[in-house]
């Protein structure tokens, strides 16, 4: 119950943290949140957004950037058709944004009660007839009830 509580509302933020820089914070908090530890390490490995690699140092700089920061070398201008590319995603509306944020308090909601449901079945007493024994006679007798 305490990992929904705590770990959950952390994995997101930590995601969030690690996509922000490359500008998928949103998509880093649902990774984060679904694959833990998995997540954080997708994102980080990730492509930003809005980025490319300068062909001569590797380094990724800004689409629209002419001279590299790293290397100072003048970078080649983006083709104007790349086949196959997918374009940036655009970001999330206010909408889209409550409608996450409303969906992940519903989950936490019914995982606690969940939880709290479980804590009250909790098993009864199996109960077997009594059997009860006594000697007599130089016997052992046995009385069912």
């Amino acid at each position: 119950m305490e990992i929904l509580l705590i770990g959950l509302p952390i994995s997101a933020f930590v995601g969030w943290m690690i996509g922000k820089n490359k500008k998928r914070a949103g998509e880093g908090a649902v990774l984060g949140v679904l694959l833990g530890p998995l997540g954080w390490l997708i994102v980080a490995c990730g492509k930003a957004v809005g980025m490319r690699k300068c062909p001569y140092c590797a380094e990724e700089v800004k689409s629209e950037a002419s001279v590299c920061r790293f290397c100072s070398r003048d970078i080649p201008a983006i083709p104007a058709v790349q086949p196959f590319i997918p374009s940036p995603s655009r970001p999330m509306s206010a909408r889209q944004s409550a409608m996450l944020i409303l969906l992940f308090v519903l989950v936490v909601a019914i995982s606690i009660g969940i939880g709290i449901w479980k804590q009250e079945e909790q098993p009864q007493p199996h109960k077997s007839a009594v059997q009860h024994y006594h000697y007599e006679n130089d016997a052992i007798t046995h009385d069912q009830q």
